[in-house]
């Protein structure tokens, strides 16, 4: 029986999401888990000078959400792993991707939610923020932060092979 049978992994297209990605992977295959891709889009006012502007950019930004999320897809499908995928949006001011995430993963019954973390710490950290942080914080499903593998000085572990 798995302890986590729907897990949920935050999908960017940074290095960051890589090692969350991987993790996600692994656990599913091992826990023999339903996966769940989510890649969260923030709509931000654009400065489009036409309509036709504002939907080229709202295309342009789909198209590159639907481009990873496939890849990853991909990815997971290689080590033995099926995941769905879904495409959240963010496009108000009060509204965050770490509660994007975290709304979804409820709606969704996710019974895990992995994320990925650059591991900063003190001003930097202060400064820039932290979805992982926040989304530990807002989400009542249990998440698990992959820091990475650089920021925390370690190599980062390759994924094991199908056997």
């Amino acid at each position: 029986m798995s302890v986590f049978p729907r897990i949920l992994v935050a999908v960017g297209d940074d290095d960051l999401s890589k090692p969350a990605i991987q993790m996600a992977i692994r656990l599913a295959r091992d826990q023999g888990a339903t996966l769940r891709l989510a890649y969260v889009s923030e709509l931000v006012p654009p400065k489009a000078s036409s309509a036709q502007d504002l939907a080229d950019m709202e295309s342009a930004l789909r198209e590159e959400a639907n481009a990873i999320l496939h890849q990853v897809s991909e990815q997971a499908q290689a080590q033995g792993v099926e995941a769905e995928t879904v495409r959240l949006s963010i496009g108000t001011v009060k509204d965050s991707i770490a509660e994007a995430l975290a709304r979804d993963a409820e709606a969704w019954g996710a019974d895990l939610v992995i994320t990925g973390s650059h591991g900063r710490k003190g001003i930097v950290r202060w400064l820039a923020g932290s979805v992982a942080e926040s989304l530990a914080r807002v989400s009542r499903v249990p998440v698990l932060i992959v820091r990475d593998a650089q920021e925390a000085g370690v190599a980062a572990e390759a994924p094991e092979a199908q056997a």
